[in-house]
């Protein structure tokens, strides 16, 4: 994931630079050229794998054993308070037929402002990176709430405490007697089925 990150505003010169002390030279050719011409490559609109990519950028987690803790690291390692980066969100249209409103919360300024602070505090900066992804999401949420809409936050990265902290306090509803995860979307389907079907 940070690889394909990086490679939106790098080099592969640059890129090798950055991740020397993770991979080979002959490594990182290879999966630049994988990149490039975008061979089993998936895009993913996933917050779980930007929070891994900044994990592993900053030097807290750059291999997983076991679910969560790149992620789960980022976020032990954080400071109190971050650099204040605000988010960078595009709009559009679905399509030119659609009136369907679509918002982006750009991922790629946190990693450009990760490399150009490198040498900054890393506490402030894993806070940065969390606090720009929830105020991205709840601007963008915010735009869509109305009075019979509330805003609600849930998924993996609903356990973390700094994003979860920070939109509660601007009102936005998080789990409290249902699991944020896989447990709360398999209780969700079977409330779905019980709802749409009736049970004989």
């Amino acid at each position: 994931m940070l690889f394909g990150l990086l490679c939106k505003f790098l080099s592969e010169r640059e890129i090798n630079d950055v991740l020397k002390k993770f991979y080979s030279t002959t490594e990182i050719d290879l999966l630049y050229k994988q990149y490039t011409n975008k061979f089993n490559c998936m895009e993913t609109t996933s917050c779980g794998r930007i929070l891994d990519a900044a994990s592993a950028l900053l030097g807290f987690c750059n291999k997983r054993t076991y679910d969560g803790e790149p992620a789960m690291k980022l976020e032990a390692n954080s400071g109190n308070e971050g650099y204040g980066l605000k988010p960078k969100i595009e709009y559009h249209l679905a399509d030119a037929l659609s009136k369907e409103q679509r918002y982006i919360l750009k991922t790629t300024p946190i990693f450009e402002f990760l490399l150009e602070n490198i040498d900054k505090d890393k506490g402030k900066l894993a806070y940065t990176v969390q606090e720009y992804i929830a105020e991205g999401l709840f601007e963008i949420a915010n735009k869509f709430k109305t009075d019979k809409k509330e805003i609600v936050f849930s998924g993996g990265c609903a356990y973390n405490r700094i994003m979860t902290s920070f939109l509660t306090k601007n009102g936005v509803l998080v789990n409290q007697k249902v699991p944020a995860g896989d447990g709360g979307i398999s209780f969700g389907q079977i409330y779905y089925i019980l709802n749409k079907f009736t049970v004989v």
